[in-house]
């Protein structure tokens, strides 16, 4: 059977935080949630220690993949996105992910 999985910006997180199990809900439907290193550092800013303190926190250490992404693709359009935004694209076409 093949993992589903998902990429996610800084925004969706958000969303799922402000839902009751927002994290809970969304564990029906994917496997895991992948993300690039820039959206985890955004959504723990200013509220956590460190962004490991985030993933604690909501208990979804286990369901958030991390990467690492090299900005090498020049994506059109994108120049207003925030960087968080552009890697998550990214990272979707290079793994072929929603």
């Amino acid at each position: 059977m093949t993992a589903k999985r998902v990429v996610s910006n800084t925004g969706s997180l958000i969303s799922l935080e402000k839902l009751h199990r927002g994290y809970d809900f969304m564990r029906q439907l994917y496997d895991t949630i992948l993300i690039p290193r820039s959206v985890l550092d955004e959504v723990a800013e200013g509220q956590f220690a460190d962004s490991h303190g985030y993933l604690q926190h909501y208990g979804i250490v286990d369901f958030i993949e991390i990467y690492t992404v090299a900005y090498s693709h020049t994506l059109p359009q994108t120049s207003r996105l925030h960087i968080g935004e552009v890697q998550a694209i990214q990272l979707a076409l290079d793994l072929k992910l929603p």
